[in-house]
């Protein structure tokens, strides 16, 4: 027998079976649950683990990883482009999407 968390906490655990099972990141609709959301995160961790640990996600946890991300991103921006590399990243963060586009000329 085989068993895996699920979003009902009640229960804390379902029994499955792993080759005919969807994949725990495709829980709840057609796109991937990897990456969670502020209020997600909030969520799961305030039902699971209480206030103050919710607490902990929103004010320590989700910065870092923020934080984290921001670096790897000016990290290999650099890499690629050098301080317009840089540019290009930060502005892409920012919501400007089409930064990186490279521009394709008819010859």
């Amino acid at each position: 027998m085989f068993v895996r968390s699920h979003r009902d906490f009640s229960t804390k655990f379902t029994v499955f079976e792993p080759w005919n099972s969807n994949p725990v990141l495709h829980m709840g609709s057609n796109c991937s649950k990897f990456l969670k959301s502020w209020t997600d995160a909030l969520y799961i961790t305030d039902v699971t683990q209480g206030m103050s640990a919710m607490l902990k996600c929103l004010l320590i946890n989700i910065p870092k990883q923020r934080l984290e991300i921001w670096l790897i991103r000016v990290n290999l921006g650099y890499q690629v482009k050098g301080m317009a590399g840089v540019i290009k990243s930060f502005l892409y963060t920012l919501g400007w999407r089409s930064v990186w586009k490279t521009s394709s000329k008819s010859i």
